[in-house]
């Protein structure tokens, strides 16, 4: 199973990097629509990881936000590319979550499993890998309240080792990152717009 998962991470490594061109302009027509979201890829000198930092403004209260934040069995439904997120334990530690997601139309499904650790207090949640696929992994989600709690500023930072040298890896990790965050970001101001409605 991983020789056929490494397979075909480097085929779509392959075939990124052969679109490379029409992707840049593609890219740069997405940025002018993304607005307030900005997502960049850097390398970790000395290793293979990557580094990926992103940032977005909700139009919704941070407590909305983290609602569906950490609603991590409705990621399936909400967030593109997860196929299944559920919380098999609460621990002292945090949950522990197994997550199958697809990075690729022609790759299979990553399996994995994190430990989530939930601050509320402040609005922090870091999830960090603990069995499955990939070599390391760690995300962390930070919100922060603006115009007197009425939007959200949502900072993300992705720290992934995928095992192997793979060509295009930054595009798709850019990629899915944009998605995402653009999803949290939809349903955390529809949720806000349902609750105000249902205050009226």
């Amino acid at each position: 199973m991983r020789q056929r998962y490494i397979h075909w991470m480097v085929l779509a490594g392959v075939l990124l990097g052969l679109s490379a061109g029409s992707d840049a302009l593609r890219l740069q027509v997405e940025a002018k629509t993304l607005g307030s979201l900005q997502v960049s890829v850097d390398s970790i000198p000395k290793s293979r990881a990557k580094a990926v930092q992103g940032r977005v403004v909700v139009d919704a209260p941070p407590q909305v936000v983290w609602k569906v934040l950490t609603d991590y069995p409705e990621w399936k439904n909400r967030v593109p590319g997860y196929e299944q997120s559920r919380v098999l334990k609460s621990t002292a530690m945090g949950k522990i979550v197994d997550v199958a997601m697809k990075v690729g139309a022609l790759l299979p499904a990553c399996r994995y499993q994190v430990r989530a650790q939930e601050k509320e207090t402040n609005y922090r949640l870091v999830f960090e890998r603990i069995s499955g696929d990939f070599d390391a992994m760690k995300a962390v989600y930070q919100l922060t309240p603006q115009s007197n709690g009425k939007q959200t500023i949502l900072d993300y930072e992705l720290n992934i080792d995928v095992g192997m040298p793979l060509p295009g890896i930054n595009g798709i990790l850019k990629s899915n990152t944009e998605k995402s965050l653009s999803a949290l970001k939809r349903y955390s101001e529809l949720e806000a717009s349902q609750r105000t409605i249902g205050q009226r």
